[in-house]
């Protein structure tokens, strides 16, 4: 599938898409590091992304995926938190037009982020909560759980 993507857009026609499970990234790799290399921009949608996979197991739970992925040079990730910032992914997405963009997103309901605007996603970073009071630092084996 994503090496269908990859040679759809060499070939010139169309800038193809392609959606999966974030854990399959993983066997498609070679064809997603391929169009990174050669700066074409598909965009791959990834779901599930989530060690809360409960039903789905262990195997579909993506620990590493996403560290594959910020690794891989010309690769663009965007983990969208709520819709403002899903939908500054896809826009910014399809206006990269040297990278391929990986979008991962989750399959839980997540509420909305009170401080999330699509024009504050659209930079990339922002700031979600300021803090008021002084900060509580946690050393090793005092975390609470």
């Amino acid at each position: 599938m994503a090496a269908i993507c990859t040679g759809m857009f060499a070939f010139g026609c169309i800038r193809p898409y392609c959606s999966t499970f974030l854990n399959f990234i993983e066997y498609c790799f070679p064809a997603v590091r391929l169009a990174a290399l050669s700066h074409f921009p598909v965009l791959y949608v990834m779901t599930h992304d989530s060690v809360g996979l409960r039903e789905d197991g262990p195997t579909h739970q993506p620990i590493e995926a996403i560290s594959l992925i910020r690794a891989t040079p010309n690769l663009e990730l965007w983990r969208p938190a709520d819709g403002n910032e899903v939908n500054a992914a896809y826009i910014k997405a399809l206006q990269n037009l040297r990278t391929p963009s990986v979008i991962c997103l989750s399959r839980q309901a997540l509420p909305h982020v009170a401080s999330s605007s699509f024009e504050a996603a659209c930079k990339g970073a922002y700031v979600a909560i300021n803090e008021s009071g002084p900060l509580q630092v946690w050393s090793t084996g005092q975390i609470p759980i």
